[in-house]
């Protein structure tokens, strides 16, 4: 995790890439980058992800998108930096469009608790809200 100093420094560095990408945003809001093009300063998604667990501990989300390791029993970013573990699932069901969805109770890293679907059918994620303790 990062520590105040690496994360504001990863703030003004990734603002500086942000600013620069605009050029490359297409007009249905998707950035495409060429391979040729030269990046003012270089950000990584190992870095991305440390910004998001500094955040995660720092200034907890109520709501959160994030990816489920069911059988390590754990939430992560997508860069599987733990967020939490599971520490209740319910039994799975089917939406009215197909897929299969199950409910998971979560104990985070920053001491908080989430309950929400993780999306089992459509990929390894979940929406999550934090919840008061549960009983």
């Amino acid at each position: 995790m990062f520590t105040a100093q690496q994360y504001n420094g990863f703030k003004r560095r990734n603002a500086r890439y942000l600013e620069w990408a605009k050029q490359f945003v297409k007009p249905n809001g998707w950035t495409v980058i060429p391979k040729t093009a030269k990046p003012p300063v270089k950000v990584t998604n190992h870095e991305r992800s440390a910004c998001e667990v500094y955040e995660w501990h720092h200034n907890p989300p109520k709501e959160y998108f994030c990816y489920v390791e069911l059988d390590k029993r754990q939430v992560t970013t997508w860069m599987s930096d733990s967020l939490g573990r599971i520490i209740d699932h319910g039994h799975e069901w089917q939406s009215n469009f197909g897929d299969t969805r199950q409910s998971i109770t979560i104990k985070a890293t920053n001491g908080l608790y989430y309950q929400g679907v993780y999306y089992k059918s459509a990929g390894q994620y979940a929406r999550i809200r934090r919840i008061a303790r549960p009983s």
